[in-house]
């Protein structure tokens, strides 16, 4: 069984290496429920050395196994971004209303449908049979827009 953690963790590390391509910023996950809150940023800690995480109209009880800093406040994200010495990846998880979200337009920005295409590639990477069933997960991932992963 897929879990939605597993796939929001493995956006988070497809967006990670878009950044690195693209000398994008960091990345923002926009009202993205996660299943397990903790077991994500202990993850995303332990893959993503000193990545500055930014958890957005979340509960203050987040503890990480390493160093990682968490911060809860999007001015924080926005001094990470305007500071030359910073160079580490910028990871916000964003849960409601997000005062000053213009400035934080260079960031990749990741919504439910992100999620909806990474568990359809999951789909068809793992779990087609024959070639009709891998032309339906394609079909489908085509139309991907217009589907939310949702809980």
């Amino acid at each position: 069984m897929i879990k939605k953690d597993d796939v929001i963790l493995e956006v988070i590390y497809e967006k990670i290496e878009y950044t690195e391509l693209n000398q994008r910023l960091g990345i923002m996950l926009n009202d993205i429920e996660m299943e397990n809150p903790s077991f994500v940023i202990n993850e995303v800690a332990d893959k993503i050395k000193d990545a500055k995480i930014i958890l957005h109209g979340y509960e203050d009880n987040f503890r990480v196994k390493n160093d990682t800093i968490i911060k809860h406040r999007i001015e924080d994200a926005v001094y990470y971004r305007n500071s030359p010495s910073i160079n580490e990846h910028i990871i916000i998880f964003a849960k409601g209303d997000v005062p000053k979200r213009q400035s934080l337009e260079l960031f990749v920005q990741v919504y439910n449908r992100d999620l909806s295409n990474m568990l359809l590639e999951i789909m068809i990477e793992k779990y087609v049979t024959n070639e009709r069933v891998e032309d339906f997960w394609k079909c489908l991932k085509n139309e991907i827009t217009h589907i939310s992963f949702t809980n």
